[in-house]
């Protein structure tokens, strides 16, 4: 498969990636995804997908929530395509996002975990507690 050519626009972008890290061909993609390049985002989904979605299923240890929260670290990704800066590794950036999505999912997960509804059934019959006609402790020391 040969590499699509680089827009006029990103050649400056594409030649501080190549200058700064020769063997991050992830940061090159997500150079081209800046110039507007789907393919390349297609081939750094297709790179990066089993590695995001396995180190998420170590955090979460469930395959639903971790392939779901794959998905939510490649639209992060599309979507800070425009701001993305190839001063590290893109792992380093992919890794990065990847974290917080997990922690946010864990605190998200707290909060829904926390909050009781007041619709919800008790369990347990609620007793009450009537007074008895009897005289208290405190009445029993006045009268003597």
């Amino acid at each position: 498969m040969t590499a699509p050519a680089i827009p006029v626009a990103c050649r400056y972008a594409h030649e501080r990636v190549m200058t700064a890290n020769q063997t991050d061909t992830d940061a090159e993609l997500m150079i081209r995804v800046q110039c507007g390049d789907s393919e390349s985002f297609s081939e750094l989904l297709n790179r990066n997908r089993k590695i995001v979605v396995g180190y998420l299923w170590r955090m979460v240890r469930n395959e639903a929530i971790a392939e779901e929260l794959a998905q939510d670290v490649f639209i992060r990704i599309y979507r800070s395509r425009a701001v993305y800066e190839p001063r590290a590794k893109f792992s380093t950036w992919l890794y990065r996002i990847t974290t917080n999505v997990a922690l946010n999912h864990f605190r998200d997960e707290k909060r829904t975990q926390r909050n009781v509804s007041l619709d919800d059934r008790i369990c347990a019959p609620i007793r009450r507690q009537i007074a008895d006609g009897g005289l208290t402790a405190e009445d029993r020391l006045v009268r003597e």
